[in-house]
Protein backbone atom coordinates (compact mmCIF):
# COMPACT_ATOMS: atom_id res chain seq x y z
CA UNK A 1 0.00 0.00 0.00
CA UNK A 2 1.53 3.61 -0.77
CA UNK A 3 1.44 5.86 2.08
CA UNK A 4 -0.66 8.92 1.01
CA UNK A 5 1.25 11.94 -0.61
CA UNK A 6 1.26 15.21 1.19
CA UNK A 7 -1.07 17.74 -0.21
CA UNK A 8 0.94 20.04 -2.65
CA UNK A 9 0.12 23.50 -1.95
CA UNK A 10 -0.01 26.10 -4.49
CA UNK A 11 1.54 29.10 -5.38
CA UNK A 12 -0.94 32.20 -4.15
CA UNK A 13 1.53 35.04 -2.94
CA UNK A 14 4.39 36.61 -3.29
CA UNK A 15 6.63 39.20 -1.05
CA UNK A 16 9.90 41.41 -1.12
CA UNK A 17 13.18 40.90 1.60
CA UNK A 18 14.48 44.81 0.38
CA UNK A 19 17.27 45.92 1.37
CA UNK A 20 19.78 48.42 1.75
CA UNK A 21 23.52 49.30 1.83
CA UNK A 22 23.03 49.85 5.37
CA UNK A 23 21.41 45.92 5.82
CA UNK A 24 18.45 47.99 6.89
CA UNK A 25 15.58 46.35 6.08
CA UNK A 26 12.81 48.14 4.27
CA UNK A 27 9.45 47.16 6.40
CA UNK A 28 5.47 48.18 5.79
CA UNK A 29 3.12 48.65 8.51
CA UNK A 30 -0.41 47.32 7.80
CA UNK A 31 -3.54 48.83 8.61
CA UNK A 32 -5.14 47.61 12.24
CA UNK A 33 -8.55 47.11 10.41
CA UNK A 34 -10.58 43.71 11.29
CA UNK A 35 -10.62 41.29 7.75
CA UNK A 36 -7.11 42.07 6.95
CA UNK A 37 -4.36 39.58 7.16
CA UNK A 38 -2.03 40.31 10.11
CA UNK A 39 -3.17 43.87 11.36
CA UNK A 40 -1.04 46.29 12.73
CA UNK A 41 2.13 44.44 12.13
CA UNK A 42 5.47 45.39 10.13
CA UNK A 43 5.04 42.86 7.04
CA UNK A 44 7.34 42.82 4.08
CA UNK A 45 5.67 44.13 0.33
CA UNK A 46 3.92 41.98 -1.16
CA UNK A 47 0.48 40.44 -2.35
CA UNK A 48 -1.84 37.64 -4.32
CA UNK A 49 -0.33 36.51 -7.67
CA UNK A 50 -3.32 37.41 -10.03
CA UNK A 51 -4.54 34.31 -12.43
CA UNK A 52 -2.29 33.91 -15.32
CA UNK A 53 0.73 36.11 -13.83
CA UNK A 54 4.27 34.62 -12.82
CA UNK A 55 5.73 35.67 -9.76
CA UNK A 56 7.67 37.69 -11.05
CA UNK A 57 5.08 39.87 -12.63
CA UNK A 58 3.28 39.83 -9.36
CA UNK A 59 6.47 41.01 -7.46
CA UNK A 60 6.84 44.01 -10.09
CA UNK A 61 3.38 44.76 -9.66
CA UNK A 62 3.19 45.13 -6.32
CA UNK A 63 6.15 47.04 -5.17
CA UNK A 64 4.88 49.27 -7.89
CA UNK A 65 0.88 48.77 -6.58
CA UNK A 66 2.19 49.24 -2.70
CA UNK A 67 5.18 51.48 -2.44
CA UNK A 68 5.53 53.18 -6.01
CA UNK A 69 8.97 51.09 -6.57
CA UNK A 70 9.85 50.68 -10.22
CA UNK A 71 14.07 50.83 -10.33
CA UNK A 72 14.48 47.43 -7.60
CA UNK A 73 15.97 44.27 -9.47
CA UNK A 74 14.60 41.34 -7.21
CA UNK A 75 16.04 37.71 -7.35
CA UNK A 76 14.28 34.31 -6.20
CA UNK A 77 15.05 33.83 -2.34
CA UNK A 78 12.54 30.93 -0.62
CA UNK A 79 9.05 29.77 -0.69
CA UNK A 80 7.66 29.58 2.52
CA UNK A 81 4.28 28.49 3.75
CA UNK A 82 0.98 30.99 4.40
CA UNK A 83 -0.84 30.13 7.47
CA UNK A 84 -4.33 31.27 8.24
CA UNK A 85 -5.41 33.07 11.20
CA UNK A 86 -6.18 29.78 12.48
CA UNK A 87 -2.50 27.94 11.82
CA UNK A 88 -3.78 26.52 8.65
CA UNK A 89 -1.16 26.56 5.32
CA UNK A 90 -3.59 27.98 2.79
CA UNK A 91 -0.31 28.24 0.27
CA UNK A 92 2.89 29.09 -0.55
CA UNK A 93 4.79 32.32 -0.76
CA UNK A 94 7.41 33.26 -3.07
CA UNK A 95 9.96 35.39 -1.53
CA UNK A 96 12.58 37.18 -3.20
CA UNK A 97 14.99 39.97 -2.10
CA UNK A 98 16.54 43.30 -3.41
CA UNK A 99 18.35 46.27 -2.55
CA UNK A 100 16.85 49.64 -2.90
CA UNK A 101 18.76 52.89 -1.73
CA UNK A 102 15.27 55.46 -1.57
CA UNK A 103 13.97 56.70 0.57
CA UNK A 104 11.27 54.88 2.85
CA UNK A 105 9.77 58.30 4.28
CA UNK A 106 9.31 59.76 0.82
CA UNK A 107 7.13 56.24 -0.76
CA UNK A 108 3.51 56.69 -1.94
CA UNK A 109 1.61 55.13 0.64
CA UNK A 110 -1.86 53.33 -1.19
CA UNK A 111 -2.10 50.81 1.67
CA UNK A 112 -1.16 50.21 4.79
CA UNK A 113 0.24 53.20 7.53
CA UNK A 114 3.84 53.60 6.55
CA UNK A 115 7.43 52.46 5.79
CA UNK A 116 10.56 52.06 7.52
CA UNK A 117 13.99 50.68 7.25
CA UNK A 118 15.03 48.93 10.44
CA UNK A 119 18.45 47.66 11.18
CA UNK A 120 18.28 43.87 11.99
CA UNK A 121 19.22 44.99 15.87
CA UNK A 122 15.69 46.18 15.91
CA UNK A 123 13.43 43.54 14.46
CA UNK A 124 13.15 41.87 17.58
CA UNK A 125 11.48 45.43 19.08
CA UNK A 126 8.69 45.47 16.26
CA UNK A 127 5.44 43.44 16.39
CA UNK A 128 6.25 41.77 12.92
CA UNK A 129 3.80 39.58 11.62
CA UNK A 130 4.96 35.43 12.12
CA UNK A 131 5.76 34.54 8.98
CA UNK A 132 7.49 37.84 8.11
CA UNK A 133 9.20 37.66 11.16
CA UNK A 134 10.99 33.89 10.33
CA UNK A 135 11.72 34.96 6.78
CA UNK A 136 13.41 37.81 7.77
CA UNK A 137 15.45 35.62 10.44
CA UNK A 138 16.70 33.33 8.05
CA UNK A 139 17.46 36.17 5.88
CA UNK A 140 19.74 37.27 8.35
CA UNK A 141 21.49 34.34 8.97
CA UNK A 142 22.37 33.52 5.72
CA UNK A 143 23.77 37.01 5.01
CA UNK A 144 26.38 39.15 6.02
CA UNK A 145 23.97 41.55 8.54
CA UNK A 146 24.39 38.75 11.00
CA UNK A 147 22.23 36.81 13.30
CA UNK A 148 19.08 38.35 14.58
CA UNK A 149 18.14 37.35 18.30
CA UNK A 150 14.71 36.58 19.54
CA UNK A 151 13.06 39.04 21.97
CA UNK A 152 12.97 36.63 25.07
Amino acid sequence: MTPPQPRQLPLIGVAAVITNDAGEYLLHLRDNIPGIANPGTWSLIGGHIDEGEQPEQAMERELLEEAGIEDCRMDAYLRIRNQSAEGVSTGLIQTFTGRWEGSAKNLPVTEGIMFHFFPPAMLPRLVVCPWADSLLHEHAQNTSHGKLRKAS
